[in-house]
């Protein structure tokens, strides 16, 4: 990325960019209608190169633009909301993390798209060089290796009971994992992303996060117990 941060960022990198939508936009067919939350702080060839790809596969793509929220976990716009809920996909395309369990975030995930919950893929945060040559240029057969690793993960967590976590810095904290129905963790992150649901044709069960690769496991509410150290001198 030496030329950009020499020169800047010509606008002919959209061509790269769109390149590297082609894997999670595979499944993307004519009519599907997208929502893309973005901000101000957003790189606008991104959001630029995003819409021109889901266009050119026939996709209706509304982009909804706003100021960034103060802190992360904020809710989008209001107004971009009440857009949202009409998408069979929304593309969070963020610079500050959106949050599930927020107010604003369980309206657009308790209408429309598949088996009533509408699929929110988490992008935030992204920026040029994670697109063309971070995670974002990975292909298929990089994610099936990384969906396999997922899946063995889950495995550990479904047959387990407890996670304890410690760090070099003194973090040590144990909680419980139990709870969840048998082989959920297995089947949720051994899962190929961006795919259709067999029984509704429609996006919604699959993972969404681009680019992709991630594991974590929820503990039962309040049984987290220890001491976490942030290590902020670096």
């Amino acid at each position: 990325m030496e030329a950009i941060s020499r020169y800047g960022t010509p606008a002919t990198r959209l061509v790269s960019m769109m390149k590297s939508f082609e894997y999670p936009f595979r499944n993307v067919r004519e009519g599907d209608r997208f929502a893309i939350l973005t901000d101000d702080q957003m790189d606008p060839l991104i959001w630029q190169a995003m819409m021109g790809s889901l266009h050119a596969r026939g996709a209706e793509a509304c982009l909804c633009l706003y100021p960034k929220r103060a802190y992360h976990c904020a809710d989008p716009s209001p107004m971009a909301i009440g857009a949202a809920k009409e998408a069979d996909v929304v593309i969070a395309l963020t610079t500050t993390a959106l949050n599930s369990g927020t107010p604003g975030l369980r309206q657009i995930r308790s209408e429309g798209g598949a088996k009533g919950k509408t699929p929110v893929w988490l992008w935030e945060e992204i920026n040029q060089e994670i697109l063309i040559d971070g995670g974002g240029s990975c292909n298929a057969d990089d994610v099936e290796e990384m969906c396999e690793l997922q899946r063995r993960m889950g495995e550990i967590c479904d047959a387990g009971k407890t996670i304890h976590v410690t760090t070099a810095a003194g973090t040590d904290l144990r909680a419980d994992i139990t709870g969840y129905p048998p082989g959920a963790l297995t089947r949720r992150w051994g899962a190929i992303p961006f795919e259709r649901d067999a029984a509704t044709g429609r996006f919604g069960l699959s993972p969404g996060t681009w680019p992709f690769g991630e594991f974590h496991v929820e503990p039962a509410g309040g049984t987290a117990n220890g001491l976490v150290v942030w290590e902020q001198t670096g």
